[in-house]
C-alpha cells in the first residue's frame, strides 16, 4: 500500500456541518428513486463550519458570523473568531488591533444579540479553546489569565441574565463534564534569577470550585457517561464519579472520540495504548482487540482505522469494529476513508475515487474525481467536472447535476448537508432521500397515545430500543433485536412518562443540552429531562422530543445494527429519529 500522511488521511474524512430544511423533489424514472434538494445559501462565503444547535458559522472578508438552517443571517460577520453554540449562546472575539495580547470577548444569543462583553489579556489562551465554550446548566465557566502561569482563574456567570457570580477558587481547568470540572492547581516557585518554576496537580470540583475528588492526579480529563481518564505514576486509568478506579492506571495513552460527545468509551469500548501499541478494551478492562498497532483513529460509525507508522507516515491496515472484528484494507488502495452508516467507505486509486463495502471488497469502481459518503443509500459524486447523485450500485438517483468546483460534507447530524464552492465562494445545499422535513415545523402534531405498555421500534431497521447497564450504574439505551417493555403514560401538560419494567424512566443524562448526550434509564425524579413530547411523523410513526432540552431521540449515525447507541440530537427530520409504538398484548 502506498503511504499517506495522517494529515492527508484526515483530509479525506473532512467533517464540516449538517442541518435541516424543506426541499424539492427530483425523480429518475428508471429507478423511481426520490431525492430532495434545496439550496440554503447561495455561494457567497469565504469559509464555513457547523456551529451546533441549528447554526452555521460563516466567514466573509476575514470576519465570522452566523446563519441559521434557512440561510438567514443571525449575526453579521464581524468577529475574528467564533465558537460553537451551546445552550443557546456562542462565544465570539476580536483581537485588540493596538495590543494583540488583549481581546474583546462577548457572548451572543440565538438572535445574534450581545449579552456579555469584556476585555481580557492573553487572547490566544482563550481563543484556542473558543470553540469549546463551557455552558452547563445555564451557567458559563470563563477564564482569565495574567502574566504568570499561576495567575489564572475562572469565574461563574449566569449567562441568561448576564450576571457575573464571582471568581472561583480554581487556578485552572481542563474540561467540564457530567457536572464536574477537572481542574489544575498551580503553585509558583520563584528562582534566584527572578524567573518562576511551577508545580501542578489535577483534581475535580463542582461549579462553585468545591473540591469533590482530591486526587491528586498528574492529569485528569472530563467525565463522560460517568467515566473519566486520570494519570497516576505516568499511566492512565479510568475512574467513576466516586473516584474509584474501574480500570487501573496501566495505559500509556487513549483516544478521544469527537463524534461520540468526546467520550473515550464508545458503547463500552475504548482505544488505548500499552507498551507503545494500540488495542481495544472494554469497561471491565478486558481486551477486545489485541495491542498490535502503532496508531488507531477515533471511532466513526462504529469503526476505528488501525495501522502502522512507517517513515513518519500512517499506513492504515485494517478497520476494527466495536466488537473487535477486523476488515483488512487492500494494500493496492492509495487512501481510504471511514465507513458511512450505510457500510461503505470512500477509497482512492491513482487519483480516482470509488467505494468499498464493509467486507473490504470494491463495491463501486474508482472512476470519480470526487466522492462523498453514502447516507440513506445516496452519495454525491463528481465525474468529469459534473456532480451528480448515485445509489450503492453506482446508478443515478436524480436527474439533477451541478458544476461546482468543490464540495465539503458532514453527516454528524444524520443529514446530507453539503457545502459547494462556485466562483471561489462557498454555498450550502441539503440533499436527502425522500422529503426533507424542517426542524420545529409549525405543522408538527403532538400525538395522543393511549396509556399502556409498548415496545419502541426503530422504523429504519425494525430493531427495538433496549437497555443494559453501564459503568455509571445507570442503564444505557441501545438498539436490540428484542425490546424493553415501556409503560407510557400521558401527563397533564401533554408530555409522556416512559418507564421501563424496573420503574426507571427514559432520561437525557444529566439533563444535558449537548448534541450526542446519552439517553439512559434513571430513577423518576419528575424532572423535565424525563418527560417527552411524542410527535406524529406519519401514519403510526413518531419522534420523541425532550421537554427540558428540546433534543430528539436519535439512533447514532442512523445505523441499523444491534448495540447502536441512542442519543439526543437536533430535530432534523431524518430516519434516525423515526419510531413505531408496538402495543404489548
Amino acid at each position: 500500500m502506498k503511504r499517506f500522511t495522517c494529515k492527508a488521511f484526515f483530509a479525506m474524512l473532512a467533517i464540516f456541518f449538517a442541518l435541516s430544511v424543506f426541499g424539492t423533489e427530483s425523480i429518475v424514472a428508471q429507478t423511481a428513486e426520490v431525492v430532495s434538494t434545496r439550496v440554503i445559501s447561495e455561494a457567497q462565503w469565504d469559509d464555513f463550519r457547523v456551529a451546533g444547535e441549528g447554526f452555521i458559522a460563516v466567514k466573509k472578508d476575514g470576519k465570522w458570523g452566523f446563519i441559521d438552517s434557512a440561510g438567514k443571517v443571525v449575526a453579521d460577520p464581524a468577529w475574528d473568531d467564533v465558537g460553537n453554540s451551546y445552550g443557546g449562546f456562542a462565544r465570539v472575539s476580536n483581537l485588540d488591533p493596538e495590543d494583540p495580547k488583549y481581546a474583546t470577548l462577548a457572548h451572543i444569543n440565538s438572535s445574534g444579540e450581545t449579552v456579555i462583553t469584556w476585555r481580557n489579556k492573553q487572547a490566544v489562551f482563550l481563543t484556542e479553546s473558543l470553540r469549546y465554550a463551557n455552558y452547563k446548566d445555564g451557567f458559563l465557566m470563563e477564564g482569565f489569565r495574567g502574566d504568570r502561569a499561576d495567575d489564572v482563574g475562572f469565574f461563574l456567570c449566569d449567562v441568561e441574565n448576564g450576571e457575573f457570580l464571582g471568581v472561583t477558587t480554581l487556578k485552572s481547568y481542563v474540561h467540564i463534564g457530567d457536572g464536574l470540572i477537572s481542574a489544575t492547581n498551580i503553585t509558583s516557585i520563584e528562582r534566584e534569577d527572578g524567573t518562576y518554576d511551577y508545580e501542578t496537580f489535577d483534581y475535580y470540583c463542582d461549579y462553585s470550585g468545591k473540591v469533590v475528588l482530591e486526587g491528586p492526579y498528574e492529569s485528569a480529563h472530563a467525565f463522560v457517561n460517568g467515566v473519566a481518564p486520570v494519570m497516576v505514576n505516568g499511566k492512565w486509568g479510568f475512574i467513576d464519579k466516586s473516584g474509584e478506579f474501574i480500570i487501573e492506571p496501566v495505559y500509556d495513552s487513549y483516544v478521544i472520540n469527537d463524534t461520540y460527545n468526546k467520550a473515550v468509551f464508545v458503547e463500552g469500548v475504548a482505544c488505548v495504548s500499552k507498551d507503545n501499541k494500540y488495542g481495544l478494551i472494554n469497561l471491565e478492562g478486558e481486551v477486545v482487540s489485541e495491542f498490535e498497532w502503532d496508531a488507531m483513529t477515533p471511532f466513526v460509525n462504529g469503526y476505528s482505522v488501525a495501522g502502522t507508522s512507517e517513515n513518519n507516515s500512517f499506513v492504515p491496515k485494517v478497520f476494527i469494529s466495536l466488537e473487535g472484528e477486523t476488515v483488512e484494507i487492500n494494500p493496492d488502495l492509495d487512501g481510504v476513508g471511514y465507513f458511512s452508516p450505510d457500510g461503505f467507505a470512500v477509497v482512492s486509486v491513482e487519483g480516482k475515487y470509488g467505494y468499498i463495502n464493509n467486507k473490504g471488497d470494491i463495491a463501486i469502481q474508482p472512476e470519480y474525481d470526487d466522492c462523498n459518503d453514502f447516507v440513506d443509500g445516496v452519495a454525491l459524486v463528481n465525474k468529469d467536472g459534473v456532480y451528480s447523485l448515485i445509489d450503492t450500485d453506482g446508478n443515478p438517483v436524480s436527474d439533477e447535476t451541478w458544476k461546482w468546483e468543490r464540495t465539503r460534507f458532514d453527516n454528524t447530524a444524520n443529514l446530507s448537508m453539503y457545502g459547494f464552492m462556485s466562483g471561489g465562494k462557498w454555498g450550502l445545499i441539503q440533499i436527502a432521500r425522500g422529503e426533507i422535513e424542517g426542524a420545529g415545523s409549525s405543522e408538527e402534531e403532538i400525538a395522543v397515545i393511549s396509556d399502556g405498555v409498548y415496545t419502541i421500534q426503530f422504523v429504519s431497521s425494525k430493531m427495538f430500543i433496549d437497555v443494559k447497564p453501564n459503568a455509571a450504574q445507570d442503564k444505557q439505551v441501545f438498539l436490540a433485536s428484542k425490546g424493553e417493555k415501556f409503560t407510557i403514560t400521558r401527563l397533564d401538560d401533554g408530555t409522556y412518562r416512559i418507564a421501563a419494567e424496573n420503574g426507571q424512566v427514559l432520561d437525557v443524562a444529566f439533563g444535558s443540552t449537548e448534541l450526542g448526550a446519552n439517553i439512559i434509564l434513571w430513577d423518576d425524579t419528575s424532572s423535565d429531562n424525563q418527560r417527552w413530547y411524542i410527535v406524529s411523523t406519519g401514519e403510526d410513526t413518531y419522534k420523541f422530543i425532550n421537554k427540558a432540552t428540546g433534543g430528539v431521540l436519535d439512533v447514532l449515525g442512523n445505523k441499523k445494527t444491534r448495540n447502536t447507541r441512542i442519543q439526543q440530537w437536533d430535530d432534523n427530520g431524518s430516519g434516525a429519529q423515526e419510531f413505531e409504538l408496538i402495543p404489548v398484548r
